[in-house]
């Protein structure tokens, strides 16, 4: 490529790149915000960067999927490829060859040029699938009408001290409440119950000071037998409005979950925050609280796991938490299936292993963040084998 068109192609892509960016700052969360960008060419010294753009390239590698899978390892947000299309490789090859690397977002074709943008968080499990608990239309009218209902809005914070205890509803945190209550004593700190943990804390004496759910379904109100005027109630405005009618004299405010409704929800409130966070409303609470300033994280009950295999005594689906809990059995999603981990092996699900996952990419998009994690779960256990590799390394 001659200067004179190099500098060209450089100028269209940062006017693409500056269009990209200022989309991004709208309508992302603060973790899936785009900033930085590198274009990829092949070379071993790229850099990573929030969005890789390779444009006329991969079509020419002798190998697409070395290609791709360092591209991957770069992209921490996003990845866009502009491919001119042959009589070998169409739109919809292209699409099912990159569609292998990335989750695709957005796709189309312009005469015999291919422009596909993609992200790189792909499912991490075999067989793991989690599908999503309603649809977009419902969780929509859930959000206006709630938004309307109720007007007290989670705030933003800048960085504190201040620990979060989060109380999962994992088998564990049972066996962990004494520690728990050490903790919050230990210095300033808060207890954050999710899902059923808010009745077993109660129930054991512990009243905690916020209590977060993002569910939409319906039936996470039955979550929810012992309201406190003590706890706040932190809520997803997509949750269920039959759950706001229940807390309905409690000390109640909303927050936004990013999801694919961001466009919308910015036109609904502009001025308004984006949670980031995980598959499920343990993760979705970290992303919260440290959009609150929380950096120190203490994790009880989150043990991606039923507990240690044994063959004389086979798992139950209702083993996965810590006592009763407002939950539909799938025969998929709670299909139970083992996973070994530094020598141990634990019942568990597809599902709870895609949260594990989940939870170490977490992990990632907050690199300030500290996190102790109690329990003997899957989770737990994989936390030890990290930072023995780390201590090792």
């Amino acid at each position: 490529m001659n200067r004179n068109r190099r500098r060209r192609f450089m100028k269209d892509i940062e006017a693409k790149f500056e269009e990209v960016r200022r989309f991004s700052e709208k309508y992302d969360d603060s973790w899936g915000r785009i900033r930085t960008y590198e274009i990829w060419e092949g070379r071993p010294d790229h850099k990573p960067a929030d969005i890789i753009m390779a444009f006329g390239i991969l079509e020419h590698q002798r190998n697409v999927d070395d290609a791709l899978t360092a591209i991957k390892s770069l992209a921490r947000v996003a990845v866009m490829f502009g491919i001119q299309l042959d009589a070998m490789r169409n739109f919809e090859t292209w699409t099912r060859i990159i569609g292998k690397h990335f989750t695709i977002m957005d796709s189309k074709q312009e005469g015999s040029i291919a422009s596909i943008i993609g992200s790189p968080i792909m499912k991490a499990v075999p067989g793991a699938k989690i599908v999503a608990a309603g649809t977009a239309e419902g969780w929509w009218d859930s959000i206006v009408k709630n938004s309307a209902t109720i007007k007290k809005r989670v705030a933003q914070a800048p960085a504190h001290d201040v620990r979060a205890i989060i109380a999962c509803y994992g088998p564990s945190l049972t066996d962990n409440l004494p520690r728990l209550v050490e903790e919050a004593l230990e210095g300033p700190s808060n207890i954050i119950s999710v899902s059923g943990a808010h009745d077993f804390l109660i129930d054991h004496g512990i009243t905690p000071h916020y209590h977060v759910e993002c569910d939409p379904r319906p039936h996470k109100a039955d979550n929810i037998n012992r309201p406190s005027h003590e706890v706040e109630y932190l809520l997803g405005s997509m949750v269920h409005p039959v759950l706001i009618e229940k807390l309905q004299g409690y000390d109640v405010s909303l927050f936004h979950c990013s999801s694919p409704l961001n466009i919308q929800l910015r036109k609904l409130e502009p001025d308004r925050w984006l949670a980031p966070g995980g598959s499920n409303v343990g993760l979705r609470s970290i992303g919260l609280f440290y959009e609150m300033g929380y950096r120190n994280f203490s994790m009880y009950g989150m043990d991606c796991s039923i507990g240690k295999y044994d063959s004389d005594k086979p798992a139950t689906w209702a083993q996965q938490w810590a006592g009763p809990h407002a939950s539909k059995a799938n025969p998929k999603e709670h299909q139970i299936v083992q996973a070994r981990c530094a020598g141990e092996i634990f019942d568990t699900t597809v599902v709870l292993m895609q949260y594990a996952s989940d939870f170490w990419k977490t992990v990632e998009k907050q690199p300030d963040a500290k996190f102790r994690l109690y329990g003997e779960g899957l989770l737990q256990t994989m936390g030890r084998m990290y930072n023995a590799n780390q201590e090792a390394a």
